[in-house]
């Protein structure tokens, strides 16, 4: 988390992260990280159209969060 750099504007912590994932690696989004109206996976969807990225995303069962996955 030290090394994470938030750009000004609208970026959320999620989202910066997201976006320096690496294909195969996986994010747990916990419910007090995410405080927007939506899931993640709104989001993320509209990640991919601006930059081609992939996620997966898969809500936990459990109430633990989200579970995202680059995968492309």
């Amino acid at each position: 988390m030290n090394k994470l750099i938030l750009k000004k504007g609208t970026a959320t912590t999620v989202r910066t992260m997201c976006m320096k994932m690496k294909v195969g690696e996986i994010l747990l989004v916990e419910p007090k990280d995410w405080n927007q109206k939506r899931s993640p996976a709104e989001m993320l969807r509209r990640l991919g159209i601006k930059t081609g990225m992939k996620f997966e995303v898969t809500e936990d069962d459990g109430g633990a969060g989200w579970v995202v996955v680059r995968i492309g």
